[in-house]
């Protein structure tokens, strides 16, 4: 017989370049300072959670329940200092691998 299991999300941040984190997500939340919430589903079943960036809540905001790559990439310099290079994938079932 099977029983309620409660899981929590560990916090993550993009702080190490080469980072990467994959998974399904599963919730995306307003925030009050204008950018977004995200908890993913690793396949291992870890829950994550991160908090977006202007790049990330671009590509993101319609894809909940969809099967994401995020790829620090490292730090860019900008006009104003420093922003975070997060590569974003989205898996679709009939995509063709890009050539290296």
């Amino acid at each position: 017989m099977g029983g309620f299991v409660k899981k929590s999300a560990e916090k993550v941040n993009f702080d190490k370049p080469g980072m990467v984190l994959e998974g399904q997500l599963v919730v995306i939340e307003d925030t009050s300072y204008g950018v977004k919430n995200y908890t993913m589903q690793q396949s291992d079943g870890k829950m994550v959670k991160f908090l977006g960036t202007t790049q990330i809540d671009g590509i993101l905001k319609d894809h909940k329940d969809d099967i994401v790559r995020l790829t620090y990439k490292g730090d860019s310099k900008v006009r104003n200092g420093t922003m975070k290079n997060i590569e974003v994938e989205i898996y679709e079932e009939d995509a063709q691998p890009e050539k290296a």
